[in-house]
């Protein structure tokens, strides 16, 4: 395929993409999980005279380009060292349904976009079933840095982006789901304390506000993380880890 500024620049970072019809894996391993799955791949650039032997397991038809390295840190408009990046169709959006059993963490509300890839990373290594946002609103899943976050396991995971995810837990929680929410709140029982069974939905609040009164309405059980004096929250990402453990990783 030719190689011009413009293929190169479609890979160039912009504002709004995240929310887009394409989105941008970067790295070797990254592309490495992406190439395992069943995704529509627009374009693969590989910089020359790296990573040889993935570029032999790029599907053929997939347009591959191979730019020197310094025509491809110029058109991205930033250094880049990785060597690999690949363009791909986002998925549709998808209700929250067609899952039997396990434990789903729903994101109604982040705003940061390697916090919803840790995330996605926390619920792969523990056995999560999937990991559910609302379509549209704050962090997409797709974003270059929840994809760089997650290590590659948001294309290995489950991923639901619902455009009612409220209307979804609700419909769920009537086929007996139980909903848990992380909270600061006087209501919330210690997270050790959060009686829970295979069909359970962990809903983490907001970076900022934490769970909404509408969220924390719809929880069966609010649960919190004792912490020192002093100190009353940590980082989402960081919670959702300790909360995965207590529930799906730790030896009862």
């Amino acid at each position: 395929m030719e190689i011009t500024r413009d293929r190169l620049e479609a890979y160039r970072p912009r504002r709004g993409e995240d929310q887009g019809e394409w989105f941008v894996a970067e790295g070797r391993w990254v592309v490495d999980a992406l190439l395992e799955q069943a995704f529509e791949i627009e374009s693969v650039v590989v910089a020359a005279g790296q990573h040889e032997d993935l570029v032999t397991r790029i599907p053929a038809g997939v347009p591959v380009l191979r730019p020197e390295k310094e025509a491809l840190q110029d058109a991205l408009g930033f250094t880049f060292n990785r060597g690999v990046l690949a363009r791909a169709r986002r998925p549709a959006a998808q209700r929250l349904n067609g899952i039997d059993d396990g434990l789903i963490v729903i994101c109604p509300e982040l705003a940061d976009a390697s916090n919803l890839g840790a995330i996605i990373r926390c619920s792969a290594a523990f056995g999560a079933a999937g990991v559910a946002v609302e379509k549209g609103k704050g962090a997409s899943p797709y974003a270059r840095k929840a994809i760089r976050a997650s290590s590659g396991t948001v294309f290995r995971t489950r991923v639901w982006e619902s455009p009612e995810l409220l209307a979804d837990v609700h419909a769920l929680q009537k086929e007996g789901w139980q909903v848990i929410g992380t909270a600061l709140d006087p209501r919330a029982v210690p997270l050790w304390e959060a009686a829970h069974f295979g069909k359970t939905l962990l809903v983490l609040g907001g970076e900022g506000s934490g769970l909404g009164a509408e969220w924390m309405d719809t929880c069966d059980i609010l649960a919190t993380l004792p912490m020192a004096a002093g100190v009353d929250s940590m980082n989402v990402a960081t919670s959702a880890a300790v909360a995965l453990y207590e529930f799906l990783g730790r030896p009862t």
